[in-house]
């Protein structure tokens, strides 16, 4: 044992890294859990990180065929700078969404903002389209063969081909759902996408509702505080004793627990779900003595990394990149919340908007140097509460 060895919980892809823990893996007592999801030592196994490879900065001519999967924030924003930046680079963005680009992260902040509602639909994707910018919407990719520089695409039943130069993938994440509750998939909503907005915000314009939010981290605080400023009944319960424990201090979470309290937020803490039922009345958690219309599950994220592990690129919680934002495979990139840096993934803004500019110098011939990312203090934006 080297002492700084890395161990990844084979559920939710949390990492422990012992060069940056004062105990080794194998010293934490047999009462420890993952601090992400909850599981035991027993569901962590050893992982390998590639060590970096040095690679030249790209000649323009190796770039007349960027392939980018993915048409969230950081693909399509990618998309758009390299067009800008490298007059001679053709672009295909591949999505399996079908018409529009929107900033998914304005998703739990879009209820009660009307003019922010307003906003979501930030632009059709085909008018994103030019000369030097193809969009393969509604495209599914099913297969990628890195040897041949090939994607397999199906679109409404057609297979076709594409090839590539480089790839850059930017898919994104899902929903993370606890293992506890993955039996009651059937009674509980998640708000990863434009369509769980839409039937979320259906629900909400029909009635004032009894809501239980699944998660006390950052995305569900706002939420509770959205739904709660819109005069509905908000329940929040969170697996810890406090609220947003990865980015406020404990005095800073009691704080807000004091606001949400205030305001009529009834917290659950330290309340791990196990059971959510379906009654007469409504959904009913556990044994809590409370029926609502809503159950929204928010426990985080978690990289879409299927289409990269069948490929045999080097996965973690995240798709790992050197410092030169390159995959385990040469001419393969990833960008966004999908990409792992040094260990960790980035679902904010700001660090995305750094991978993206960073990137796009690269392709166009302009970077000065490796990639590093930069740490930002993340923004909590909840009615009545400020940091």
């Amino acid at each position: 044992m080297s002492g700084k060895d890395v161990y990844k919980c084979t559920v939710c892809g949390y990492l422990y890294d012992e060069s940056k823990e004062s105990i080794p893996f194998i010293q934490l007592p047999q009462t420890w859990v993952c601090p992400i999801c909850g599981v035991s030592k027993s569901e962590f196994c050893q992982v390998k990180i590639p060590a970096s490879s040095k690679l030249g900065i790209p000649s323009k001519q190796n770039l007349k065929n960027i392939v980018i999967v993915g048409s969230g924030f950081a693909g399509t924003n990618l998309a758009m700078e390299i067009v800008a930046k490298s007059a001679d680079s053709q672009i295909t963005l591949v999505t399996k969404d079908k018409e529009w680009f929107y900033s998914r992260p304005l998703l739990t902040r879009a209820f009660y903002d009307g003019e922010l509602k307003k906003n979501m639909y930030i632009s059709r994707l085909s008018d994103l389209a030019n000369e030097q910018l193809k969009i393969r919407a509604a495209t599914q990719v099913t297969k990628l063969d890195p040897l041949l520089k090939n994607l397999t695409l199906e679109n409404n039943g057609q297979v076709t081909n594409l090839a590539y130069d480089k790839l850059i993938l930017a898919t994104g994440s899902d929903a993370f759902i606890p293992p506890s509750l993955r039996a009651f998939k059937e009674y509980f909503k998640t708000l990863n996408n434009l369509e769980n907005y839409a039937e979320l915000l259906d629900i909400k314009n029909q009635q004032k509702l009894r809501l239980a939010i699944i998660g006390g981290g950052l995305i569900g605080c706002e939420l509770a505080s959205e739904f709660n400023k819109m005069r509905d009944e908000v329940d929040l319960f969170h697996i810890t004793h406090r609220l947003i424990e990865n980015v406020l201090s404990e005095e800073k979470s009691q704080k807000l627990a004091g606001v949400f309290k205030q305001i009529g937020v009834n917290l659950h803490l330290d309340h791990s779900v196990k059971e959510i039922k379906k009654t007469k009345h409504g959904y009913q958690i556990d044994s809590v003595d409370r029926f609502f219309d809503v159950v929204l599950v928010a426990a985080g994220f978690i990289p879409r990394t299927e289409l990269a592990r069948q490929s045999g690129i080097i996965c973690n919680r995240g798709i790992v990149v050197n410092e030169y934002m390159e995959t385990s495979i040469k001419d393969i990139y990833a960008v966004g919340d999908v990409a792992e840096i040094q260990n960790k993934t980035y679902a904010f803004l700001p660090p995305i908007h750094d991978q993206i500019n960073w990137l796009s110098d690269f392709f166009a011939g302009k970077g000065n140097g490796s990639f590093v990312q930069k740490d930002y203090p993340v923004k909590v934006k909840i009615h009545d509460f400020e940091i």
